[in-house]
């Protein structure tokens, strides 16, 4: 398995969490600052990642740590 972590600020993220899951969910409303969206992705390569290819897997905001 292969991890990458991004670090950065909205609105950015926040668009780039709906770009890459399909059904973000609450991340629809909002991407809160300290918040956490974990995602899955099946693809071979980075260079294949495609829009709406992830899978959101925990959204965390800050209330609940």
């Amino acid at each position: 398995m292969r991890s990458v972590l991004v670090l950065g600020h909205n609105p950015a993220l926040h668009d780039l969490a709906r770009t890459l899951a399909p059904d973000p969910g609450e991340l629809v409303r909002k991407f809160p600052t300290g918040a956490l969206g974990a995602f899955e992705l099946d693809v071979p390569s980075w260079s294949q990642l495609g829009q709406s290819e992830a899978r959101l897997v925990a959204y965390i905001v800050p209330r609940e740590l």
